[in-house]
This record gives structure tokens, sequence and C-alpha cells, in this order.
């Protein structure tokens, strides 16, 4: 039967709703949650259910007592502790194999059945068995009771790694703005290693300034050096370019000695002469001689005084 087609009016009765043998697949949520205030009890016993949806707890928080025994259900949803009101659970004769860690949400649950399902041993072994209401009620308070417990463990996890995932997201932050920080660093160091050094290429540093002051006076004695070679070049030259003159002056000079010379010796060798000629002639002759010869020696010994001078 479609769960569409139901009147849940004709299933109506004493604050129950039975939809039990209907041979329903899906369950009617929206129309059960319309009964809020009229069921707090639901009977899906003996139909072709396979899943009741996430839908199914959210919607029916109100039940305090349901059946869904003989189904076909291989699990609950992982939000089925939300039925936070239930007391009372039947699952016999499902192929539940595990139950959800919501289970331990179901604080006020006195009654669980799972009796004829493929239960995992661990399970199995929690559940226990449910063959009398002493059982039974054992069997929810002992499995929300453990399911609480793996419940809580479960947070705890989930909050420690979410923990250490804001602490890593924190840690990687400060990294980053250290990373930040240091290349800014590094960038502002570059700027004044940058700055520094053309400084100090615009101002020289004091061992440029020593080996200055060191190197100041080599370039004034070198400067110093040049000026008097080229001193002496200068006096050089004009001994060079007065060189000419003196040797001009040395032959004007020559010349007028010689005249002088010629003027003495012919003003003597006249008086000589004329002495002589009144006296005796052989001496005259002989003194008219030593005359001549000693004027060519007196010439060419102040020729060879000028030359060397």
């Amino acid at each position: 039967m479609s769960s569409g087609k139901l009147n849940l009016n004709n299933h109506l009765k004493n604050g129950e709703i039975d939809l039990s043998l209907s041979e329903i697949k899906e369950v009617p949520v929206k129309e059960l949650a319309q009964y809020k205030s009229k069921a707090s009890s639901i009977d899906l016993s003996n139909n072709k259910i396979s899943n009741i949806g996430k839908n199914f707890p959210v919607s029916l928080t109100h039940i305090v007592k349901l059946n869904l025994s003989k189904n076909l259900l291989k699990s609950l949803p992982d939000n089925f502790g939300e039925l936070i009101n239930l007391k009372h659970l039947d699952l016999y004769n499902n192929k539940i194999q595990t139950l959800p860690l919501s289970f331990g949400n179901l604080k006020k649950l006195e009654w669980l059945d799972v009796k004829g399902n493929p239960l995992a041993p661990k399970v199995a072994q929690i559940t226990g068995p449910c063959s009398n209401k002493k059982e039974c009620e054992a069997a929810a308070k002992n499995t929300v009771k453990i399911y609480a417990a793996m419940l809580k463990d479960v947070e705890n996890e989930k909050k420690a790694l979410l923990a250490q995932q804001k602490k890593k997201e924190k840690e990687d932050k400060a990294a980053a703005q250290n990373k930040q920080e240091d290349k800014s660093s590094k960038k502002n160091k570059n700027k004044e290693n940058n700055k520094s050094s053309a400084n100090t290429n615009l101002a020289p540093s004091p061992k440029t300034e020593k080996s200055k002051q060191k190197s100041q006076p080599q370039q004034n004695g070198k400067q110093q050096q040049t000026q008097k070679s080229k001193q002496k070049n200068s006096k050089n030259d004009k001994k060079d370019q007065a060189k000419p003159k003196s040797f001009l002056g040395k032959v004007f000079g020559f010349i007028s000695s010689l005249f002088k010379i010629i003027f003495v010796s012919t003003i003597v060798s006249v008086g000589a002469i004329f002495v002589l000629s009144l006296l005796d002639e052989d001496k005259f002759k002989i003194l008219m001689e030593h005359i001549r010869v000693g004027s060519q020696n007196y010439v060419s010994r102040d020729l060879q005084n000028s030359i060397i001078k």
C-alpha cells in the first residue's frame, strides 16, 4: 500500500497510530508529524520499510514508543538520537548490524529489543539478550550508557582535532606573518645597505682619507720634482737658446780683442821701428821678426781661450 493513500485518522486509537501490516515501504513522516498532539506512539511493524530517513527523528521528536519490528531495516540514521523522548524501541527481526553513536543521547530509553538482527559481535555484547522485560530494560540501560561514553570520546576527539586544527591554522598564520615580517625586514635591510653603499660611494672612507693623506706628500713631491724638472729643462732650454748668443758674443769679443792687439801692436811696432831705424838696421830686422812671431802666438792662444769659454 502506498503511504500517500493512507488516512491516518483511520489508524489513530488511544494516542497511537497503528500502521502495522500496511505493506508500506516508506514512512509517511509528514503525515505523522501532523499528529504530534494526538499520538505519541507509532506502530510500523510488519511492513517493507528499508530506510526511515533522516527526517524521521527530526520531525518526530515527540514520540515515546516506536515499533519497527519485522521490517527490512539495515541501519538507522546517524541522527536517530534526536528522538530524545523515546522510552520504548522495538527493532526485532530486521537486518541491522550496528547502531549509531547517537544512541547515547536516548537518555529516557527504558526498553530495547534488537533480537533477530545480524548484529556485530561487539554490538550484540553491548545490547545483551531481551527475552523478558528485565533483560530488555537492562539492554536499553547498558546500550545507552556505553554509547554515551563512546559518543563523549568521539566528541572529545573531535574537539581535540578541531583545537589542533585551529592551533595549526594559528601557527601557520603566525609563520606566514613572521615570514612576511622577515621579508619586509630583509627588504628594509637591503634598502639600508643600498643607502649605506651609496653614502659610502659618495663620502670617502677613513681608509681612503688616510691613503689620500699618505699619497698627498708623494703627489706633492712628484709635483715638486716635476716642477724642478720643468725648471731644469727650462734652464737647459735657456742655455741652449743662450749658446748661440754666447758664441756670437765670443766671436765679437775675439774680433774686438784682435783689433785691440793689432792696434797696440801697430803702435808699438811703429814706435820700435822708428827708434831702431834711428839706431841700427840689423837689430831693427831682428826686432821685427820677434814681434811678428809673438803676435801670431798671442793671437792663437787668445782664440783657443775664447772658444773654450
